[in-house]
């Protein structure tokens, strides 16, 4: 089985055969420097095998996944994960707006209630900074989305370039958003990182006591000496919820 997180800046990939799994990283943009011939060279190797999609990269390279897989796989049909509105215990926030929800943070819910016991504040440092509050008994009960600690604000509005920056739905209040808009946090000039904990600090309260983080990304390593709360690093709970996912749709 071959699993793919396709993310904002770079393409993740964890192949399971039985128990075991290998994990490989890909820039995929298109161009003559990309990382294409590996990411052929690692289809290759695979065979025929089960192929698995969660992403909230650009269309462009989503495409580009999917002709190589056709290419090299040509018998192989890939199955793309979505937000969905509930599965299993795990309720979407964003209600009717479900699928605004980006599949990466969905997936951590999965991941994050199949793994604790008690409620969650799920941070995904990565690109952008990611904050989302799971209750064991409500559900997911919104969040926030912030520039990366390595993510300057014109490449922040790159990311999310579909996204109106001057909509009176960015509230600039410190309630956990329930749509994409809400949950942007403008954080130009300021230390996101001290944002971050500052929201956290907040929001916890709406949570019962005791609360575990679960944080992943590739600054997860900026952020976790800043906790009072018990805390976890888990770098594939995107992974764990994929395959949370799969095994729950059957």
């Amino acid at each position: 089985m071959l699993l793919i997180d396709a993310g904002n800046t770079v393409v993740k990939c964890r192949v399971l055969d039985d128990e075991k799994f290998s994990d490989y990283r890909f820039t995929l943009n298109g161009t003559d420097k990309d990382d294409s011939e590996n990411f052929r060279a690692l289809l290759t190797d695979l065979a025929d095998s089960r192929v698995y999609l969660a992403s909230v990269a650009g269309e462009l390279v989503v495409q580009q996944i999917e002709r190589l897989i056709s290419e090299v796989l040509p018998r192989t049909t890939m199955t793309r994960l979505v937000t969905l509105p509930s599965l299993g215990a795990v309720k979407n926030a964003y209600g009717e707006n479900y699928a605004q929800l980006g599949v990466d943070r969905w997936l951590t819910l999965l991941a994050a209630h199949d793994m604790a016991s008690t409620d969650v504040i799920v941070i995904d440092a990565g690109s952008a900074i990611t904050i989302d509050l799971l209750s064991q008994d409500e559900g997911h009960l919104g969040g926030a989305i912030l520039a990366g600690v390595r993510t300057d604000s014109s490449r922040f509005r790159q990311i999310f370039s579909r996204l109106d920056f001057t909509s009176p739905d960015i509230k600039h209040v410190q309630d956990p958003g329930r749509t994409t808009l809400e949950c942007i946090h403008l954080t130009d000039g300021l230390d996101v990182v001290n944002y971050s904990l500052s929201l956290m600090e907040l929001w916890v309260e709406r949570l019962s006591l005791p609360v575990e983080i679960l944080l992943c990304g590739h600054d997860a390593d900026k952020i976790s000496p800043l906790l009072k709360q018990k805390y976890q690093v888990v770098p594939d709970l995107v992974f764990r919820g994929m395959l949370k996912q799969i095994q729950l749709q059957g």
